[in-house]
């Protein structure tokens, strides 16, 4: 992790694709490559989170 850790930071306005990105260093970087791909993998919620959470009066 302190290898990875050292790695220079991406731009966040950079137009990065974050699956190529891993796939690309997944040679150096096995363990977290298989973590972002399951991260990576959870779909993004299509109900606003207000929505989900509310409860009715």
């Amino acid at each position: 992790m302190d290898i990875y850790l050292e790695e220079p930071e991406l731009e966040l306005n950079s137009q990065i694709n974050v699956l190529d990105y891993w796939s690309k260093i997944s040679i150096r970087y096995r363990e977290f490559s298989f973590l972002a791909c399951d991260i990576l993998a959870i779909p993004t919620p299509t109900v606003a989170s207000e929505s989900t959470f509310s409860m009715e009066k």
